[in-house]
């Protein structure tokens, strides 16, 4: 994978070596029309779901299923199933301020932000969710053998710790001047 790829887990540089344009340079990219990346293959799952379901309901199992492969949860292990719910949560994001839905002429579902002018083709809050996930896999080892490791309070002690050390990384990246994908407000 390209030098951009190396922070994403294996199996999401395996999504984008699989599919998503040619190899000279992937799919244009959408909007201002300023060079060409290439597109995650079959991630449009969380558009399918709110635009059949209007957000309305439950993920199906399906969904469920799909956005875990996405992330990397294998929902087989023990681990993956007191991490399903991450998947879950990722289904259900709403886009941060200032992001717009869009579609190409083919109806590919991409991302853009107004203030901006950049364009992508994930979803702009699934970099929070990798790293979330990350973290609370981390954490889970760190509290391997602790009968409270999957209850629901050490969840949520582990996710406000998650969610200050995603903001101070953002705010490191703001400073050094490489926002990034991922690192925009309200992410």
């Amino acid at each position: 994978g390209s030098v951009a790829d190396q922070g994403l887990p294996h199996c999401v540089q395996d999504l984008k070596a699989g599919g998503g344009g040619d190899e000279a340079g992937g799919v244009a990219r959408p909007g201002a029309g300023r060079g060409k990346f290439k597109r995650i293959k079959g991630i449009n799952l969380r558009q399918q779901r709110v635009s059949a379901t209007a957000g309305v309901g439950s993920p199906s199992k399906d969904e469920i299923q799909q956005m875990s492969a996405y992330l990397c949860i294998d929902l087989k292990t023990k681990e993956g199933k007191a991490l399903r719910w991450i998947a879950e949560e990722a289904l259900a994001a709403p886009l941060p301020a200032g992001w717009e839905e869009h579609r190409t002429d083919d109806g590919v579902c991409y991302y853009h932000h107004t203030s901006t002018g950049q364009s992508i083709w994930e979803h702009p809050m699934d970099a929070y969710f990798h790293f979330l996930l990350g973290k609370m896999r981390k954490m889970r080892r760190a509290n391997k053998g602790l009968p409270s490791r999957d209850s629901i309070a050490q969840r949520a002690r582990n996710r406000e710790l998650i969610d200050l050390l995603w903001a101070m990384e953002r705010e490191q990246r703001q400073e050094a001047g490489g926002g990034g994908e991922g690192a925009h407000e309200g992410t």
